[in-house]
C-alpha cells in the first residue's frame, strides 16, 4: 500500500490523481484518500486554504471514483420516469402546471 508521503511526492511533482494512482498501482480515488485523508466521494465543496495545500480538490473529486458520472436527467428513461411520477401523483400534477 502506498504511503501518504509517496502519494504527495507524486502530486508535488505535477502528477494528477489519475497518474499518481497508475504510478502507485492503485485507483485514483484511493490515491486521493491516501494523500488527503478524505474520501474522493466526500462532501467537501470548499476546503480551507491549508487543505488545498494537502491535495484536496475544490470540487468534483467524485470523478476519481466514478469516471462515468453523468447528469441523469439527460437520459430518456429518467425523463419518462419523472413524467410518469408527475402524472400518477395529484400533488405533483397540480404543481407541474
Amino acid at each position: 500500500m502506498p504511503t501518504q508521503q509517496q502519494t504527495r511526492a507524486l502530486l508535488a511533482a505535477g502528477h494528477d490523481y489519475e497518474r499518481a494512482g497508475r504510478a502507485l498501482r492503485v485507483p485514483p480515488g484511493l490515491a486521493y484518500l491516501i494523500a488527503t485523508g478524505e474520501p474522493a466521494d466526500g462532501d467537501h465543496t470548499e476546503p480551507p486554504p491549508t487543505a488545498v495545500r494537502l491535495g484536496l480538490t475544490r470540487s468534483r473529486s467524485q470523478r476519481l471514483v466514478n469516471a462515468l458520472e453523468h447528469t441523469p436527467d439527460s437520459h430518456d428513461e429518467v425523463r419518462w420516469w419523472t413524467a410518469h411520477r408527475v402524472l400518477s401523483d395529484p400533488d405533483q400534477r397540480r404543481h407541474a402546471s
